[in-house]
């Protein structure tokens, strides 16, 4: 890292073990489906940026709950979403 700007590139982001809690809401509208056709979804969640080794691979993991506050009479009432994305240097 270098002095005075923290943990500026993903990679520096990595090393510092970087945090976040994203907060989601989403809408999506099925206009095939007559009538009843909005999902509004608002959640929450965490994530961490990882390092691995030294040759500066980095993973990005989050996981997230959403509750649909309005949802077509067959949606569901939640859903949960695990993502890690893999972040090869140049």
């Amino acid at each position: 890292m270098r002095a005075g700007r923290g943990c500026a590139s993903i990679a520096e982001r990595a090393a510092c073990g970087a945090r976040w809690q994203p907060l989601p809401r989403a809408f999506t509208g099925d206009f095939a489906n007559s009538g009843n056709h909005w999902t509004v979804s608002v959640g929450g969640g965490v994530g961490k940026l990882w390092r691995l080794g030294k040759v500066g691979l980095s993973i990005n993991t989050q996981l997230v709950s959403f509750y649909n506050e309005v949802t077509p009479d067959n949606g569901p009432d939640w859903h949960l979403r695990f993502q890690v994305q893999f972040l090869f240097p140049r």
